[in-house]
């Protein structure tokens, strides 16, 4: 006998020849029972009979059938058999799947849903897991059926293996098995269809879900490993430091902070304000590299404020705070190399703390090292803090007072280098980058001096002749006056850092076959898929990509290449070269402007970017470009005259004769009508002797590598008129 699917109440029955009813929970879990008619108990003839009549009654009276249906549901129930497998996303088994999900996320046995076997976890480990995650999901079987009779557990089979369409669990039917009643073979279970209509449906229960993918970044899809990957081995908490095998140098380190902490007087215990809110505070860790061979790696501990937690207005104000310019610190070594002076380096130990507050702030005690007494006891702060937003500007704050004080002068052009002319002379000079300081002086008590005077006003510490700053390695002969200024440890890590430290180097930066456009952007499903692996997020295209990979290798091949500065014949002077493409740019059409300065034959200072504007011929991009070169130039002028170099006008090389003809005569024509008049400022400045525009042949330009891709042999012949070269 079959009979229509009726919906009743909170579960749904089916009824098929051969089969037994089929018992569907709100929750849309499926429990299917097997039955026939010898099910039923012999003995209860009379509910035989009220079922008979029911039955018969249920031909005219259809509201009458539910009910007669329901009851033989219900009577002929019996234990049923379930097999557990992975679910392939054709279903929708609602609240059940997802109590499954969250029981196994609870119990920490969401890895038996994995495919393979963790590599952290011996076979022994793996089956045990797999065996409680198998429990789990009987049990939560078994409290889903009780109601509709309990499951013969010793029948139901267990599968978590999983496949790649999702990670959740549902309940099927096994296959039909056969048993003899009364020396008759019957069908006692058979596959059950999901015979849901349409009248079945419900929006929240049966509607599709959309599959979340987690991102993947770098190409990892465990992202343990990615994390492991980009892990500097630091701890990252107070307790990871406590429970490291240095956790002695590590709790040195922090002892080191504390004293300097108390010794700058940097807050003071007392009750919270009624109406005040302390911030937090959290440890930083940080191994250092050596220094000098002597040191030896140091183990470094912060104590940082959190300030993201700041209210502007209330706990700040102004947080803008001046570092030197990476251009200056290049003219500086190169008039170091000319002239042959010292160059000493110093840091200062907690710079911030020297800086003086003008806000309240209520800080919590730090972890380890905290003082209850009586009451809740926060720190009142006196002094600035790391990680609070207005603590650089109030530490240059107060070093650039005391510069001043102490004779000092600091340069128009770069607010970070201070400037001392001294009796004979000479220079001294100190360039500041945050906390590092690079100083330099022809005379080395000179330098031993303003050390002193350092030390008396601020927690100093000498590192001795500069090796390294921001991250770019100091090499210097002496003898020959040369120093050489390089990134090598800097391009390593880099190249660690993306797989590329084995690649195949190449002579170029960028080949011709390079031809990069906005139209190579991924638009196929594929094509994101691939460029989502791509660890280099500024690479929008496979093509970008390629070219990204192209610059790393040309990287592996000029790891021991950097800047030389030597002593030239005569007062150093700035010298520059200038060149355009036209309309480079694919998308555009714009045109590219570079242009490189020198200082005692090397580089200090260079620029390729694309124009702002489109340049309606070859002339317009050049004569854009030079305007651009000569602000740069106005610039450099002025600094190195503050750093004592007798500069006149700044020679600028171009390979365009009829940009020069066009900046030297202010002659009306109808084809540079339309230029923009700020570009007409080289007039201005050819007039008045700031610059010198002269003329140079287009193979014996140095910037000429800025605007395009150009053959090996140019490019390295450029790289020689820059001086760049093996250190």
């Amino acid at each position: 006998m079959r009979t229509e699917g009726v919906e009743y109440g909170s579960y749904m029955h089916q009824e098929e020849a051969g089969g037994g009813p089929e018992l569907r929970y709100g929750a849309g879990k499926r429990v299917v029972a097997n039955s026939a008619a010898g099910d039923v108990p012999k003995g209860n003839s009379v509910i035989k009979l009220l079922v008979f009549l029911l039955f018969a009654i249920s031909l005219l009276l259809p509201s009458v059938t539910i009910c007669a249906q329901q009851l033989v549901s219900v009577m002929t129930l019996n234990p049923a058999k379930f097999e557990v497998a992975r679910f392939d996303g054709t279903g929708n088994f609602g609240l059940w799947q997802r109590r499954v999900k969250d029981l196994l996320a609870q119990q920490s046995l969401q890895k038996a849903l994995r495919e393979t076997k963790p590599a952290d976890m011996d076979d022994t480990d793996w089956t045990e897991m797999k065996e409680k995650a198998a429990g789990l999901i009987r049990l939560c079987v078994s409290d889903e059926s009780q109601d509709g009779g309990s499951p013969n557990k010793e029948a139901i089979q267990v599968e978590v293996e999983p496949t790649p369409t999702n990670n959740i669990s549902q309940v099927h039917q096994q296959p039909p098995e056969t048993t003899t009643t009364n020396n008759d073979t019957e069908v006692l279970g058979g596959a059950t269809e999901d015979l849901a209509g349409e009248n079945d449906y419900q929006l929240v229960r049966d509607r599709e879900r959309r599959s979340v993918k987690p991102p993947e970044r770098y190409g990892y899809e465990d992202l343990a490993a990615y994390a492991l990957l980009t892990s500097s081995g630091d701890p990252s908490t107070f307790r990871e430091a406590m429970a490291s095998q240095e956790k002695e140098r590590w709790m040195g380190a922090m002892m080191e902070e504390m004293e300097s902490l108390q010794k700058n007087q940097t807050w003071e215990l007392v009750q919270l304000p009624k109406g005040k809110r302390a911030i937090g505070c959290k440890w930083v860790y940080k191994r250092k590299p050596a220094v000098t061979e002597k040191e030896g790696e140091k183990f470094k501990a912060r104590l940082v404020a959190k300030g993201y937690s700041q209210q502007k207005g209330i706990d700040y104000d102004e947080i803008f705070s001046p570092v030197v310019r990476h251009t200056s610190i290049r003219a500086v070594l190169a008039l170091v190399a000319s002239r042959d002076m010292h160059l000493e380096q110093m840091d200062v130990k907690t710079a911030f703390l020297h800086g003086n507050l003008d806000e309240q702030i209520y800080m919590e005690q730090p972890e380890g090292f905290s003082d209850t007494g009586k009451g809740r006891l926060v720190c009142k702060l006196k002094r600035s803090l790391y990680g609070l937003k207005q603590s650089p500007r109030q530490w240059y704050k107060r070093f650039d007072s005391y510069m001043l004080q102490i004779g000092y002068k600091r340069c128009e052009y770069d607010c970070c280098v201070y400037v001392r002319s001294l009796d004979d002379g000479s220079f001294i000079f100190l360039l500041l980058y945050v906390d590092d300081m690079l100083i330099a002086a022809n005379h080395l008590h000179d330098v031993n001096e303003l050390k002193i005077l350092l030390g008396k006003e601020f927690d100093m510490k000498d590192l001795g002749a500069a090796k390294r700053i921001l991250g770019m390695e100091i090499h210097r002969d002496k003898g020959a006056r040369k120093l050489w200024l390089s990134q090598k440890s800097y391009v390593e890590k880099v190249l660690n850092r993306f797989d590329m430290s084995n690649s195949k180097a190449v002579s170029t930066p960028l080949a011709n076959h390079f031809k990069l456009t906005l139209d190579q952007c991924p638009k196929s499903d594929s094509e994101i898929e691939y460029m989502s692996k791509v660890p280099y997020a500024s690479a929008v295209g496979k093509h970008h990509w390629e070219a990204v990979k192209w610059i790393f290798r040309y990287l592996k091949g000029t790891t021991g290449h950097g800047i030389m500065f030597s002593s030239e014949k005569g007062n150093p002077s700035v010298v520059g070269y200038v060149d355009s493409d036209y309309a480079g740019d694919m998308d555009d059409r714009r045109s590219t402007t570079g242009y490189v300065f020198t200082l005692a034959g090397g580089p200090i200072c260079w620029k390729s970017s694309v124009q702002s504007i489109v340049a309606m011929s070859t002339t317009e991009a050049e004569y854009m470009a030079v305007a651009e070169a000569a602000k740069e130039a106005l610039w450099l002028t002025g600094l190195v005259k503050e750093l004592g170099v007798e500069q006149g006008g700044v020679q600028l090389h171009c390979d365009s004769q009829s940009a020069i003809y066009l900046a030297k005569n202010q002659v009306y024509h109808a084809r540079t009508k339309h230029i923009d008049v700020r570009f007409h400022k080289n007039r201005e400045l050819l007039t008045t002797g700031q610059i010198l525009l002269e003329k140079v042949h287009t193979s014996e330009n140095a910037a000429d590598m800025l605007t395009k891709p150009v053959t090996s042999d140019k490019f390295k012949h450029c790289l020689d008129l820059l001086h760049v070269s093996q250190c």
